[in-house]
């Protein structure tokens, strides 16, 4: 078989899709997921997306949950692609124009897609993609933040936000920490495991504990997403 008649493979379908298709759809892909209208226009005018022929034939015959919600968090990303400025649309035509840049951006964009565990955190992934074409982040920056985008609790970024937030000290008073000296809040934790806090340091401080700190990486990411 040439590669012409080849069929591509899913990283590949993906790529076509979001650089050479979608802006060609006529179809605001966001409204559609708004009216929660996907599993309809699979069959309809999404249905001729590379990215979507690709996934059913994963599937074989229609579509299993996984296969569903990996194209949900896909037309989500592709939202992003649609509404940004020509800047970045350029900007990322042209990366994408480089052979072997291509196929490692869509290797890592499949693998993050697939494995993003809530919905919510595909728009904060395509801000973490947009910030690496516009320069803001390195592509070490761009690979780490994507996999720390993996490891937490999205529902709980707003705790996050408010630590970075608040004073560098809090009163011990304040309703915050347990009987030990803890904080109270142990959704922090899974945020400081996943390197976007510092443990110990010149942090929060009460009855000898150290807790957590702030970091120059938290910070970046919460900028990234437009949360500070």
């Amino acid at each position: 078989m040439s590669d012409k008649d080849r069929e591509p493979d899913i990283s590949e379908s993906l790529m076509i899709t979001l650089t050479d298709s979608v802006g060609d759809l006529g179809i605001d892909v966001g409204q559609l997921l708004l009216n929660d209208l996907l599993e309809e226009t699979l069959n309809g005018t999404l249905s001729e997306l590379p990215i979507v022929k690709s996934v059913y034939a994963l599937g074989k015959t229609g579509l299993a949950i996984r296969e569903y919600f990996f194209l949900k968090k896909f037309l989500r990303f592709v939202t992003g692609l649609q509404s940004a400025d020509d800047e970045l649309k350029r900007k990322h035509k042209e990366a994408v124009s480089n052979p072997k840049l291509r196929k490692e951006i869509a290797e890592h964009l499949t693998n993050i897609l697939d494995r993003i565990d809530q919905l919510n955190k595909t728009e904060a992934f395509f801000k973490i993609y947009s910030a690496y074409f516009t320069q803001q982040i390195s592509q070490k920056e761009f690979l780490g933040y994507s996999y720390v985008l993996l490891k937490i609790d999205f529902d709980n970024i707003e705790v996050l936000k408010e630590f970075y937030c608040q004073e560098e000290s809090v009163d011990k008073d304040k309703d915050v920490y347990d009987i030990e000296g803890h904080l109270k809040n142990y959704s922090l934790n899974n945020f400081a495991f996943a390197g976007l806090l510092a443990i110990g340091g010149q942090g929060l401080r009460f009855k000898g504990f150290i807790g957590f700190s702030k970091n120059a990486f938290g910070e970046k990411f919460l900028k990234i997403l437009n949360l500070l």
